[in-house]
């Protein structure tokens, strides 16, 4: 009898033992969580034994609302909520600045942004950019409040300008002669550094002066007048030329035009005489 009840006990205590195990086994999985690696450049860790914390770079896109923030990642678009980061402001992070962010994902599915870090160009010693070009070129116009187009002798660019100030870019003439300096970013974005706007040259202009005899057609634009000389007709820019009310000269009136030709093949006007 006595060896009965000693065996039901040591049985009770074994099946005792097993339950608290599985028990412990259920709750180590629970707490323990499992890690994701990001893509690309991204490492992971776990925090508090549960949420996976992903380190990698992106592009910043731009904030949504107060709550939070797209960028753009090797693989994918990552909307973040930015609670839990203060003392940032977005609206000094330029569009697809190169950053560096860790978040990790709640039990919602929602990323949590922990923080960011936007990393700067780095520079030479005199302070320019590594691989800035220098070239001339021709202004063609604003894109938009953050970039402009010119015309090389190769190709046409599309130049970031978010670092160039005290600019007045509607007051640059289309197709006006300038030189430009800008590098091209990790984003494989050329960003612009310097614009010098040329003048033309007076002397250049003065040796290659043409003089001839015109009838005038009239006014194209602000910017440009028609005549018809002996062997062609033709259109001359008018900039150089102040002072002269071109509603009052008749069409087909005699005139005698004092022109050059820039080095984009425009007929500049430097002088007008009518007869």
């Amino acid at each position: 009898m006595n060896t009965l009840k000693m065996l039901s006990v040591i049985l009770l205590a074994g099946s005792l033992a097993a339950c608290g195990t599985a028990v412990a086994d259920n709750t180590n999985k629970e707490a323990t969580g499992e890690v994701v690696n990001g893509s690309g450049d991204s490492s992971s860790k776990e925090v508090d034994g549960k949420a996976v914390v992903v380190k990698e770079e992106a592009a910043f896109v731009g904030q949504i609302d107060t709550n939070s923030i797209e960028v753009n990642t090797e693989t994918e678009t990552l909307v973040l909520q930015v609670g839990n980061v203060t003392d940032i402001d977005w609206n000094s992070i330029e569009k697809n600045a190169h950053v560096t962010i860790e978040y990790y994902k709640n039990r919602e599915g929602q990323a949590i942004l922990q923080s960011i870090d936007v990393k700067e160009i780095k520079k030479e010693q005199n302070g320019e950019n590594k691989g800035t070009m220098k070239e001339e070129a021709a202004y063609v116009g604003q894109i938009d409040s953050n970039s402009i187009e010119v015309n090389t002798e190769s190709r046409t660019l599309a130049l970031q300008i978010g670092g160039v100030k005290d600019v007045n870019w509607s007051k640059i003439k289309k197709n006006a002669a300038v030189v430009v300096e800008y590098y091209q970013n990790e984003e494989n974005q050329y960003i612009l550094t310097k614009i010098i706007v040329k003048e033309e040259s007076k002397s250049e202009a003065k040796n290659n002066t043409i003089r001839e005899e015109a009838a005038y057609v009239g006014q194209l634009d602000s910017n440009s007048i028609e005549v018809n000389t002996e062997m062609k007709k033709m259109t001359l820019r008018t900039e150089q030329v102040k002072d002269v009310n071109w509603s009052k000269i008749d069409k087909n009136a005699h005139v005698i035009v004092e022109y050059y030709k820039n080095d984009k093949g425009q007929y500049v006007l430097t002088k007008i005489e009518v007869k």
